[in-house]
């Protein structure tokens, strides 16, 4: 409980609290916790004490405020690093959580002058394209759209059924390409209408756009992908090195 007497900031005593409650599992991920009267109430503090402990915490990702219903446990987010070239079936799995997807559109197309030039192909000439929406257990993760070399691929959409799992793995079992490096690059962006609604969230959330250009081990490209991914089941880690 808060001490009034100790040289300890009350906003800190609090947070301490939650932090304490949610550490020894009083309250669960996705549990709502009390009001801030509720909070204030119970601590004898005012309730811009309450607030400034609540908002710190929800910066951190541990708490999430919901309009109209309240502030709940947040679901921790995944650390995204060390870098290590992973799909994102394999990524989860690691962490315990089942990943899959839900095919958006799969289709064969001319390649953009973007998608080309990733790809190192001739500009127009056929891709795959494969939009997928990403899941990690019951939560949506973000959004992700795959192009491939249509030449290096055959009959890929006769493979519709395999695409909720791992991209990786059909690629390695059916073509033979195994991805060997990447090269990725990180943008915060705010979702648009579409894109929030898939993922379930407001139009105004942050999300990283994550570019991924995938080679084999000959050093050709074999998958360029743009996702879309959530800022708040997210965050990236990098280790720097100076020689």
């Amino acid at each position: 409980m808060i001490d009034h007497t100790r040289p300890v900031p009350l906003h800190y005593q609090v947070r301490q609290f939650v932090l304490d409650r949610l550490e020894t599992g009083q309250w669960a991920v996705g549990s709502q916790i009390p009001t801030e009267q509720q909070l204030s109430a119970l601590f004898r503090v005012s309730r811009a004490t309450v607030v400034r402990a609540l908002t710190e915490l929800v910066r951190d990702g541990i708490l999430e405020r919901r309009q109209g219903k309240g502030t709940f446990v947040a679901s921790p987010r995944l650390l995204h690093g060390p870098f290590e070239l992973k799909s994102f079936t394999e990524e989860h799995s690691e962490r315990g959580l089942v990943a899959h997807s839900q095919v958006l559109e799969c289709r064969e197309e001319p390649g953009s002058a973007t998608v080309c030039e990733r790809l190192r192909i001739a500009v127009d000439e056929p891709v795959i394209r494969l939009r997928r929406l990403r899941w990690a257990g019951r939560d949506t993760m973000g959004i992700q759209e795959a192009f491939l070399p249509a030449a290096r691929v055959p009959n890929f959409l006769d493979h519709r059924d395999l695409l909720t799992g791992s991209l990786y793995q059909l690629l390695q079992s059916h073509y033979h390409l195994e991805p060997h490096r990447a090269i990725e690059t990180f943008e915060p962006i705010v979702l648009d209408d579409e894109a929030a609604a898939l993922l379930k969230g407001p139009s105004n959330r942050l999300a990283f756009l994550v570019e991924r250009v995938t080679f084999d081990a000959a050093g050709q490209p074999m998958e360029y992908v743009q996702s879309k991914m959530r800022g708040d089941r997210y965050r990236y880690s990098m280790e720097l090195l100076r020689h």
